[in-house]
């Protein structure tokens, strides 16, 4: 299978990735096992989100790197008062999973406009704050790694898909004293959806693709308003 120049392809793991997110913040209110469970499945969103954004940057990556940050920190921002309540105890100076996304679109620029040392660099700095990020630099630095290696050899797309995917591992295992479920869920899913998107992206329904920006803030909102602070 070669990725086509075109977005299309990738519908049904934007639905895999939206779906995967609402089933767990749904069951992080909910008590054992669902929590479990929904942890689990939400651990495929992140690393699925980052490699569509890999993909999209593989064209135009200074004009369409511009675009994405718009969005994700516009909608990130939006969400932050929310996601803080909900999710983060109200500490404001964790930032949400848009803002640890477009953490990776600007490495991804900087790699394309600079130069691979200044990303380097760069990704120095998201590491250090890695504290303050949903999930921390994981995802970003992956971004940046799978986007320079598709950059050097478009036609090698697979192992991407598997750096990002390993990486994912990592963040859901950083401990690495015991493997995880959501780790083990993160390395072997991604690919699997990665896959199968291009063949059963037909059969999903289109949305805009506002929609999947701001139904970040507005789910959020929602279980807020009906479940209150996991905490």
């Amino acid at each position: 299978m070669a990725l086509r120049r075109t977005d299309h392809q990738w519908e049904f793991a934007k639905w895999a990735a939206v779906v995967c997110m609402l089933l767990n913040h749904i069951a992080l209110a909910l008590p054992p096992p669902w929590a479990v469970l929904g942890s689990a499945i939400g651990s495929v969103s992140f690393p699925v989100f980052s490699l569509l954004i890999v993909f999209h940057l593989r064209h135009d990556p200074e004009a369409r790197a511009m675009r994405y940050l718009g969005l994700l920190l516009f909608w990130g921002g939006l969400a932050q008062p929310v996601y803080a309540l909900l999710l983060a105890d109200w500490h404001l100076w964790r930032f949400n999973a848009m803002a640890t996304l477009a953490s990776g679109v600007c490495l991804i620029y900087l790699a394309q406009i600079g130069s691979v040392a200044l990303a380097g660099l760069a990704a120095g700095i998201v590491v250090a704050g890695s504290a303050w990020l949903d999930g921390g630099a994981w995802m970003p630095v992956a971004q940046l790694l799978a986007w320079y290696w598709l950059k050097r050899r478009p036609g090698d797309w697979p192992l991407a898909v598997v750096l990002v995917s390993a990486l994912a591992f990592g963040m859901n295992n950083p401990g690495m004293s015991r493997v995880s479920v959501n780790a083990i869920v993160a390395l072997l899913v991604t690919p699997w959806v990665i896959w199968v998107s291009p063949r059963w992206s037909a059969h999903v329904p289109r949305l805009p693709r506002m929609a999947f920006y701001s139904f970040y803030p507005l789910h959020l909102a929602a279980i807020l308003a009906v479940h209150g602070s996991y905490r």
